[in-house]
């Protein structure tokens, strides 16, 4: 079991349509985040901060098995006003190779963002969310 921690914490969970802050980023660990998952009776939607990016992780309990879908926003763009870093670009512009290498589906977002989606069993959610880590902590 890999230790995430500090690379993956919670920001909230959705619920009706709504997204409940719990005020704090809270830090998790692969068996955190397992239990959260066991917990859960039909789907659960978890806002997330990874490697310091947005993402949404969310879970469904299907007739045969457990699925996720998960989504990460990755920024390209310096703030405006701000030096444009080309080193980071180039860091992220090779992360973001390595994930679409991975089956991971880029689209364009607005504000010079990237947003990438993957989809699969629960089983290969550790594996894939190491697999981010690794790509965009360089």
């Amino acid at each position: 079991m890999s230790d995430l921690t500090g690379r993956l914490q919670l920001i909230g969970e959705w619920a009706n349509g709504s997204l409940a802050q719990n005020g704090e980023c809270r830090a998790l660990d692969m068996n955190s985040l397992n239990e959260i998952i066991r917990r859960s009776i039909n789907e659960i939607d978890l806002q997330l901060l990874l490697v310091g990016m947005l993402a949404m992780l969310g879970i469904d309990r299907g007739e045969e098995r457990m699925r996720y879908v998960l989504e990460i926003c990755v920024p390209l763009a310096a703030e405006e006003g701000e030096e444009f870093d080309l080193e980071l670009l180039q860091r992220r512009t090779s992360a973001l190779t390595e994930l679409k290498d991975m089956g991971f589906y880029l689209s364009g977002d607005r504000g010079g963002s990237v947003r990438c989606y993957k989809e699969g069993a629960v089983e290969d959610l550790e594996k894939d969310l190491l697999a981010i880590e690794t790509a965009l902590a360089k």
